[in-house]
């Protein structure tokens, strides 16, 4: 009986160079009937390229430059696959990505393997935590994660830890990897092959090193947010000296010490520690709400630009130390539960429980009677210590 495998396929929403000319939007599907667009996917994929696929590959062994095409060690890996499209936000294009999901999971299973999609929705796109948690509670049977990214700031680049696969202007990177110094090194996330269906063009296979480096890195994203997270607030909290008494701290003092720490500014220490932790609890995924929609302007102008400042001051955190802080997307996969997976509930659980104590403590108008003490701090940690030890990854 022949060995099932298991797919592994990143399926990328972006402003890919090669689709520039596909982009599937509300405005380019009014023109077409999408019925008839979905029920003859393949003939509409001919037409119009919703998508490209591009396989994964590499040497068996290290070694110089040389001519790929003709080298004898060259693999590649049936397992995986990165799938490209340029589908934006819209009714009509969210059909077409639901289907394109289906079509991948059809195809890739067929012979009973197993199949894995990472979804990447990118926030230019216009994508947000509500289209994760969307295609994760529609399409959660294909999808195992949902993750949002954009400018530069997330692993999926190259740029921020040198292992990514994607440059910042829509194509997989090619470029120098320490330019100007000693070491640099020309590197490229991708192979350049003999095409057997097409002598004439080179196919380009993603390289498995950088394909494997993303792959692991997303399987274990959320771990390390909360990790990170949990360090950078008991680093903060230790030094209220008021919260370690008998007596604790008015809530108010809390909220304020905190807020005082996470002034942002490029030459300060500051780890947004406030605002990271009122990402965790949304505050910031319905800022449009935050506008009426007959005048377009803000129902509370000064609240509205509060929140606005403080998102952007976590963005700007984010392009200094090439890392992802925002906690919208790691909450919608949190919220929804792949009910095949026991540890993925238990994760779920545990998740629900910590956003229902931090709740009252972090955000003012939700009322808080008593003062704040240690055992409050201490339930938030114990709990936050629950939710890396459960979720995937390294627990060293």
């Amino acid at each position: 009986m022949a060995q099932r495998l298991t797919r592994r396929i990143l399926l990328i929403t972006w402003k890919w160079r090669c689709l520039n000319d596909y982009k599937i939007n509300t405005q380019y599907l009014e023109k077409l009937n999408i019925d008839d667009f979905l029920n003859n996917f393949c003939q509409a994929q001919k037409r119009h390229c919703i998508y490209k696929t591009l396989r994964v590959g590499g040497f068996k062994t290290s070694s110089e430059d040389r001519e790929i095409d003709i080298s004898p060690d060259f693999y590649i890996e049936k397992g995986a696959r990165v799938i490209c499209c340029n589908i934006y936000k819209g009714k009509k294009p969210r059909k077409v990505l639901h289907h394109l999901i289906e079509i991948l999971h059809q195809k890739y299973s067929k012979n009973g393997d197993k199949v894995e999609i990472m979804l990447f929705l990118h926030r230019g796109h216009h994508y947000n935590y509500k289209d994760v948690l969307h295609f994760l509670e529609k399409k959660g049977e294909f999808v195992r994660k949902c993750f949002l990214f954009e400018a530069g700031q997330d692993f999926i680049y190259y740029q921020t830890e040198k292992k990514g696969l994607l440059d910042e202007v829509g194509r997989f990177y090619k470029g120098w990897k320490n330019e100007g110094k000693e070491n640099e090194e020309f590197v490229k996330t991708y192979h350049m092959i003999e095409n057997k269906k097409d002598k004439e063009n080179k196919e380009k296979v993603i390289d498995s090193w950088y394909f494997n480096n993303v792959w692991e890195y997303y399987q274990q994203e959320f771990k390390q947010k909360f990790k990170n997270l949990y360090v950078d607030f008991i680093n903060t909290i230790i030094h209220l000296k008021a919260i370690h008494s008998d007596e604790g701290v008015e809530k108010k003092d809390f909220i304020k010490y905190l807020k005082k720490h996470s002034k942002f500014s490029k030459k300060s220490n500051s780890k947004l520690i406030y605002y990271r932790i009122k990402s965790f609890l949304g505050c910031y995924d319905n800022i449009e709400l935050e506008i009426n929609p007959k005048t377009k302007k803000p129902i509370n102008q000064k609240e509205y630009d509060q929140l606005k400042d403080e998102r952007e001051a976590i963005g700007n955190f984010e392009k200094i130390h090439k890392q992802s802080y925002t906690f919208d997307d790691v909450r919608a996969n949190l919220w929804h539960k792949h009910e095949d997976d026991t540890k993925d509930i238990e994760a779920h659980n545990i998740y629900i429980n910590l956003y229902q104590l931090m709740e009252p403590l972090f955000l003012p108008k939700v009322r808080y009677d008593k003062k704040i003490n240690t055992q409050d701090i201490r339930n938030i940690r114990d709990k936050m210590e629950k939710l890396i030890e459960i979720l995937p990854g390294n627990n060293l």
